[in-house]
């Protein structure tokens, strides 16, 4: 990421009007949460062009991160009036309004985004079930879509094993952990909570 970083910098150094540095650049501060440097990146963008969708995409999730909520959501509603059917601009704001405990309206949000068979909405639906005292819905659903997706991914599966452990369904926890651990065997993390959930079995 450094490199990539560094080159990016040089192309704009060569040429500040370049765009496609200037956004790789801004996703590398996002993942990095330096949210303030990629709404900078996102602000340059937009003087030139501002009706650069990426851009504006970029300009909401690093006023999310600077927790400017007020400005991030006029930044989205403006995006989804023009678009309504942009997935990442539904998603943030399904997490803006998650964040907000606007539960109902983000669970509309990732419905909506689950519904086209984007995974980002079933995650968010999970969220959304598990923070309203539905885990065990929650947990009903993921099984359900790995069921149907069994190559989705491990972020999923792993999310379902923690559920059911929540849920003291310990037996299939523990089937779930080891199916991890078969991917990633070098997993400290993974191990510990299998251990946890044979604890569990024991007890129950």
């Amino acid at each position: 990421v450094d490199g990539a970083r560094n080159e990016f910098n040089e192309s704009i150094k060569l040429r500040p009007t370049y765009v496609p540095p200037k956004l790789a650049l801004g996703r590398i501060h996002l993942s990095k949460q330096e949210f303030a440097r990629a709404q900078q990146l996102a602000d340059q963008i937009l003087k030139t062009s501002p009706n650069f969708l990426p851009a504006r995409l970029m300009h909401a999730s690093a006023l999310m991160g600077l927790a400017d909520l007020k400005s991030a959501r006029v930044e989205l509603k403006m995006l989804l009036d023009r678009v309504p059917d942009l997935p990442d601009a539904r998603y943030l704001m399904g997490m803006l309004d998650l964040s907000e405990k606007q539960y109902p309206a983000a669970e509309a949000a990732f419905k909506a985004l689950a519904d086209k068979k984007d995974q980002r909405g079933v995650m968010g639906l999970v969220e959304v079930m598990a923070l309203t005292n539905r885990v065990e819905q929650a947990r009903q659903l993921l099984q359900a879509e790995l069921k149907n997706n069994p190559s989705n991914s491990m972020s999923m599966k792993l999310t379902l094993a923690n559920i059911s452990m929540r849920t003291q369904k310990y037996d299939e926890a523990i089937q779930q952990y080891k199916q991890l651990i078969e991917g990633d065997p070098k997993s400290a993390g993974l191990y510990l909570r299998l251990g946890d959930a044979l604890i569990g079995a024991r007890r129950v």
